[in-house]
């Protein structure tokens, strides 16, 4: 019956209103840590002489955390600790992405984190995905990185279902890339703990040099991209 329902709803995910409602949005106060953090992110983007090099990198605190050592193409890190897909899209929209080469999210750990099962993460994913697509050049949307369920056991399984959502969404638009995460890093309990600090959420040294391969694969420009696919 679980199952049934499982694919009904997987099915039927896209029939409601494409302005998603949730009740999983993070403290997004002017004087706290969104609101500081979101500030020196306009600060960064002040800075771009030229937007059309430039992709811009949305997401929570793994984004945060990513450094530039190792990437081989142009970008602003744009995470901020505790957002949710609800705040990563209000900042979008509050951009002009249109402007830049390409728009990446990383978003979703948070979601589920909250108690956000894997369909209702999945269509917030692509409500944004609705909006985002149309006006950037090209939208690249991370897989989602699921935090360890053994040591965050109110994850719900069907977190895999968000995934699915995705893609699905992401096909829709010829400009749209879905980027998989290193095939070590999730499974049926998410985050294998080896690739993350020991709170089991963030990424470790080594789960980041996994990760840029996978970012240098999808976004570096020529030759870099064909090291990444075809050597390293």
């Amino acid at each position: 019956m679980k199952i049934f329902l499982t694919a009904f709803l997987l099915a039927t995910a896209f029939s409601a209103s494409a302005d998603i409602k949730t009740a999983f949005i993070g403290d997004e106060s002017r004087l706290g840590t969104f609101g500081v953090v979101n500030f020196t992110h306009k600060m960064k983007l002040s800075q771009i002489d030229k937007k059309s090099d430039t992709i811009l990198m949305f997401g929570d605190s793994i984004m945060q955390g990513l450094n530039y050592n190792g990437l081989h193409f142009d970008h602003v890190t744009l995470g901020i600790v505790g957002d949710t897909v609800y705040g990563i899209k209000k900042r979008i929209e509050e951009t002009d992405i249109e402007n830049y080469k390409a728009v990446f999210v990383e978003a979703g750990t948070n979601n589920l984190l909250m108690g956000e099962l894997g369909i209702p993460l999945g269509m917030e994913m692509a409500d944004l995905i609705d909006y985002a697509a149309p006006k950037a050049k090209i939208l690249y949307v991370s897989e989602t990185i699921v935090s360890n369920r053994v040591a965050y056991k109110h994850i719900d399984e069907s977190f895999n279902n968000a995934d699915y959502l995705i893609k699905k969404q992401c096909a829709k638009y010829k400009n749209c890339v879905v980027v998989p995460l290193p095939s070590e890093f999730i499974g049926k309990d998410g985050m294998d703990p080896k690739y993350t600090l020991d709170d089991h959420v963030h990424l470790n040294a080594t789960g980041y040099l996994l990760w840029k391969k996978q970012l240098n694969k999808a976004l570096s420009p020529f030759p870099y991209s064909i090291y990444y696919k075809y050597i390293n």
